[in-house]
């Protein structure tokens, strides 16, 4: 697993006359870190001011027993209000026995790719876990597809938590996440469609559109900082594993 942020944008587009490069400034960007507070407290808290926008962003990761607690706050600088986009961008690597579960499910998932799926088209609504569209995301799976990927979104859970857990290991974690600033989320599952990879990227975001522009968004507060607004919120992961001596069936196929 490796996890970034995207920040202020996902898609690459100009606004307002600044060219918006893809996936945000924040993950390709270098930051600082305060040494004093590693030093004193254990936090390691990383800083930056973004040069697209006018936004100063910072992350705090700490532990807490069997708990990673990461802080995230991002400040509106000027006198405007910004429209932004904030997702956390991590990539699980799908292994035989992997499945996900919702506590509290959507009762909507909103399709926006879905290469190697003729089921479905953009735009269109499925249901969990997806079976309509020729994937278990419960499963992690496409049954009967080998190479494929879908990305939905939806609103978050009600309770703001994922488990993900492997059968046979019996690997599992918590992902929770502050709802009052992530309502919305976004899963995307592919299969050796990005290389030979297998994997999930879990993105709970603060705007159920890939694009700063999309008129949809406009009168939705989530997605718009205010003049000197700052924010700050939550994401907790909670290992949870136990070990098992089970192993995979020698028939499994999983692309890791």
């Amino acid at each position: 697993m490796g996890a970034d942020e995207l920040l202020p944008n996902l898609k690459p587009e100009t606004l307002q006359g600044h060219a918006l490069p893809d996936h945000g400034e924040v993950w390709s960007s270098s930051v600082d870190w305060d040494a004093d507070l590693l030093e004193s407290s254990g936090v390691l808290k990383t800083y930056l001011d973004l040069k697209v926008l006018p936004l100063r962003y910072s992350r705090e990761i700490s532990l807490d027993g069997a708990m990673v607690r990461i802080r995230f706050i991002v400040e509106n600088l000027s006198e405007k209000k910004i429209p932004f986009l904030w997702a956390w961008h991590p990539i699980f690597t799908v292994k035989a026995g992997d499945k996900m579960y919702l506590d509290t499910v959507p009762p909507e998932f909103l399709v926006v790719g879905h290469p190697g799926l003729g089921q479905v088209s953009i735009g269109d609504v499925i249901t969990w876990p997806g079976l309509e569209a020729g994937v278990d995301l419960s499963q992690l799976s496409f049954p009967e597809i080998p190479k494929a990927g879908i990305k939905v979104y939806s609103d978050s859970p009600a309770d703001g938590r994922i488990l993900l857990s492997n059968t046979f290991t019996g690997a599992a974690l918590t992902v929770e996440y502050d709802l009052g600033f992530l309502p919305y989320l976004s899963l995307w599952l592919s299969r050796g469609v990005w290389g030979n990879a297998h994997h999930l990227i879990l993105e709970p975001t603060n705007r159920a559109s890939e694009y700063l522009s999309d008129e949809t968004e406009k009168l939705k507060s989530s997605g718009w900082l205010l003049r000197r607004e700052r924010r700050e919120w939550e994401i907790r992961l909670t290992n949870h594993s136990v070990r098992t001596s089970a192993e995979p069936a020698s028939g499994d196929n999983f692309i890791h």
